[in-house]
């Protein structure tokens, strides 16, 4: 088999181009793995989002999860190998690594003898870089578990994994990072890795906290490690769970559904419909972290879901190259085929529940549902799709899966739930697009949630739904945040009787996103700001000088500040460092020594605020007129503009301090020039 340099699929060893990707295929001399790791340093796919986003490279902090991995008592191993096999051997065990790391778009910073040092979240930032780093770990150890190479196989190896803060540095040839941690984040991945034993991936609180609801941890308590000044709680990694939902909650304190009224409404009617026979498609729409799972979690739990078949997949942020994804999750769940099973008994139930849901016509369906979910086939099966070339194929997958969802809408009211929808891939989307028509006359709803981004993949499923004949039942819901009273509301149910300044607090710095809100709250409980008395009322254990963001809600927006462009993330970076309330004239004044997008300084003023408005407002930056003191507007008429309280704070996604503090020497130019901000011709500008 041929792994792809490009996104880590497996090909067979006939093929010149990668079947799921279609990069070149390099066939390794002598049947070997290519001589040297730095063939496969940086895949394309991920190259091109490094340079897309160098503009971050020139110094900007991160919030990353970092690994370091070795083989294990190594020394030994080359002396009784010899120096030439253990180069070769080396060689296999990098590839090998690589792949993973490459697969959820992970960084290499470095190699380090017989091992190698990796980021997640840097120089791309992502929101779940904790669990892309602890699935690439456990899929290293599979790998080298699987391997039909005999020394590889033998192999034992020891990993760490910190998650915190770094700042980023330039690009240097060949892709090469250069990366200094800020305190301990980098240092104390390195003792995790030295600690812990041949064969264990061993992490930390942060990062077994961040990705908690996705794998099952050992504790091993308290220990001292090497240049940590205290005693660290620390984790072995157990592997993933068989169900996320299931999942502790971390200590997140949980809450009955608010302000969400009219939303529930929406979907108890589709439900009620769909009780009566009548199909339809939902698409629920908001930022991360607004609700959207919670709401459907809510009507699930309410009298009436009871008589729905619900079924529910969900795309993959590290899914764009895994065919149907939501769709293999949707099968295995109707054919209560489990995480563990083995290729046989997951061949067996399959088998089993078309025979139940088709009888005789089964083996029309079975080979297609067994292609989706990517098993091997034999005889009948794989006499069956011989001939079929790829597009043939694809009807007949089509064609199969439509046919289920038909037979299942027959014996029971059927719900889909396509949870992150914005990350589905292209197999999926046009996959959806011909099961979508079922809702017009089978009591299947389809229901998509998705977040509030442009050519988001949902816009699709609205045209599709529109022009079927006869039109399919469609509902839109627009997410917003919580206003001031029912964010109020939630910081009440959360921990009760919280004095109306800190509560007041809370709801600001998190501008009514209901998962910024029951973050911050764990976050003050974790940390002991917040206890509990006796009588059950929640008190501040000492005075909240400032509101820190937790490291869960600052991914999220660190990745969301990530995607935009560059010249777009410029201006939110210079507006952060002025201030919450400034005028836009002091804003034209630090842009105008590079431009928005790399000009002169010196051109034209119009000029420069035409350009700097449209990219002020990509980056969530307000524009408003400011009214005079008596009410009416300044002798100099302007708008003021406003930052996001999310994104003023220098934390991940920010400059490096030298930076901001040349920033702030800029906008104090204009400001004695004009004798204030309230003097000299420009544009007022204020924060949201």
């Amino acid at each position: 088999m041929l792994t792809c340099p490009s996104c880590a699929s497996e090909n067979s060893d006939s093929q010149k181009f990668c079947g799921a990707c279609g990069a070149r295929l390099t066939v390794p001399a002598s049947g070997g793995t290519p001589s040297s790791p730095a063939a496969s340093y940086t895949p394309p796919h991920l190259a091109e989002k490094i340079l897309a986003s160098r503009f971050a490279l020139e110094g900007e902090r991160k919030l990353v999860t970092v690994m370091f991995c070795d083989i294990a008592n190594s020394t030994p191993l080359a002396a009784s190998v010899g120096a030439e096999a253990m180069h070769g051997l080396l060689n296999r065990f990098f590839e090998l690594a690589l792949a993973e790391v490459h697969r959820y778009e992970g960084t290499i910073n470095q190699f380090l003898g017989d091992g190698f040092m990796a980021l997640f979240g840097a120089p791309v930032a992502h929101e779940d870089h904790a669990r892309r780093a602890l699935l690439a770990a456990s899929g290293i150890q599979h790998r080298l578990r699987d391997t039909p190479d005999d020394r590889l196989r033998q192999l034992r190896i020891r990993m760490g994994l910190n998650t915190g803060t770094v700042v980023v540095g330039k690009i240097g040839d060949n892709l090469r990072m250069d990366y200094t941690a800020v305190g301990d984040t980098t240092n104390l991945a390195a003792r995790l890795q030295s600690h812990a034993e041949p064969g264990a991936i061993r992490i930390s609180e942060t990062t077994q906290r961040a990705a908690l609801p996705y794998f099952e941890f050992k504790p091993l308590g308290k220990h001292q490690l090497k240049g940590i000044a205290e005693p660290m709680p620390i984790y072995d990694l157990r592997g993933p769970r068989v169900s996320d939902k299931g999942a502790p909650d971390g200590g997140r304190a949980g809450s009955p559904l608010v302000g969400r009224e009219h939303e529930l409404v929406v979907l108890e009617a589709s439900l009620a419909a769909l009780r009566e026979g009548r199909g339809g498609v939902v698409v629920l729409r908001g930022e991360p972290g607004v609700g959207k799972s919670r709401l459907v979690a809510e009507v699930r739990r309410r009298p009436g879901a009871e008589g729905v078949r619900w079924l529910e997949g969900r795309a993959l942020s590290f899914g764009r190259h895994l065919s149907y994804w939501p769709f293999i999750e949707i099968v295995k769940t109707c054919c209560a085929i489990g995480e563990t099973d083995t290729e046989g008994q997951a061949w067996a139930k399959l088998e089993a529940t078309v025979r139940d849901l088709f009888g005789p016509r089964a083996p029309e369906i079975v080979p297609y549902l067994a292609t989706v979910l990517a098993l091997e086939m034999t005889g009948e099966h794989e006499q069956r799709l011989k001939f079929l070339d790829t597009q043939a194929l694809g009807r007949q997958v089509f064609l199969s899966m439509h046919q289920l969802f038909e037979q299942l809408a027959q014996r029971r009211p059927l719900v889909l739930v396509m949870e992150d929808w914005h990350w589905v891939d292209q197999s999926s989307i046009a996959l959806s697009e011909h099961l979508v028509p079922l809702a017009g006359n089978h009591p299947v709803a389809f229901w998509f949630a998705t977040r509030a981004e442009p050519g988001e993949p949902a816009a699709r499923v609205r045209q599709v739904a529109q022009s079927h004949d006869g039109g399919v039942p469609f509902h839109e819901i627009a997410l917003a945040p919580l206003g001031d009273a029912q964010g109020g509301a939630l910081v009440d149910h959360l921990v009760a009787h919280l004095p109306e300044t800190v509560r007041d607090q809370i709801v600001r710095r998190t501008e009514g996103n209901p998962f910024f809100i029951e973050e911050v709250v764990r976050a003050l409980i974790s940390d002991g700001t917040l206890v509990k008395g006796a009588d059950g009322a929640w008190r501040l254990a000492r005075p909240l000088a400032a509101l820190i963001l937790p490291e869960t809600v600052q991914g999220v927006i660190a990745a969301r500040i990530d995607r935009l462009e560059d010249g777009v993330k410029n201006v939110l970076k210079l507006a952060s460092v002025i201030g919450r309330s400034f005028f836009l004239r002091i804003l034209e004044a630090i842009a105008g020594g590079r431009g928005v997008r790399g000009g002169r300084a010196g051109r034209p003023r119009a000029r420069r605020a035409g350009s700097l408005a449209p990219a002020a407002a990509g980056a969530g930056i307000h524009l408003q007129a400011r009214p005079g003191a008596g009410g009416g507007v300044r002798q100099h008429p302007g708008r003021t503009t406003s930052c996001h309280p999310h994104e003023r704070r220098p934390g991940p996604g920010a400059g490096v301090r030298r930076a901001r503090r040349r920033v702030h020497q800029r906008s104090g130019l204009p400001l004695r020039a004009g004798g204030g901000l309230g003097e000299g011709p420009g544009v007022p500008v204020q924060g949201r």
